[in-house]
């Protein structure tokens, strides 16, 4: 198993596309998110690879962010639940707006989600991880 701990990487770097220990990772093109897990204090993303529109079990990505502090939800459509969406479009560490009341906090990191589907999660975590195999 390889892992990306994406906590200290620099804001409005994309995380759609990327390696791990020499392994190229498109989430978007190769993966489709087959499952939402939260918590109280966490939310897990897994990601099975696709090729066409068969699902592959040899690899796995699943995205994790722990000690959640904030996590906003939004279905843009009706009747949308976390389990029907799949295709993630956009993924990065985003910058703390200064009017945002975590802004001075060092230890909290601001990821945003978006899928293909209309759904858009936003989280305020203390980690967050990217586990592949």
């Amino acid at each position: 198993m390889k892992y990306l701990w994406i906590t200290s990487i620099p804001p409005f770097q994309p995380l759609l596309d990327f390696d791990i220990k020499g392994i190229n990772i498109d989430l978007h093109n190769d993966f489709g998110c087959i499952n939402i897990n939260a918590n109280n204090s966490s939310i897990e993303f897994s990601f099975l690879r696709t090729v066409g529109n068969e699902f592959y079990k040899e690899q796995n990505a699943v995205i994790i962010f722990n000690d959640i502090i904030e996590c906003n939800i939004e279905l843009l459509k009706q009747n949308r639940q976390l389990g029907d969406i799949t295709t993630l479009t956009n993924f990065a560490k985003g910058a703390l707006s200064e009017d945002h009341k975590y802004y001075d906090a060092k230890d909290i990191s601001y990821f945003f989600l978006d899928f293909f589907e209309g759904e858009l999660i936003e989280i305020l975590c203390k980690e967050g991880i990217i586990f592949f195999w």
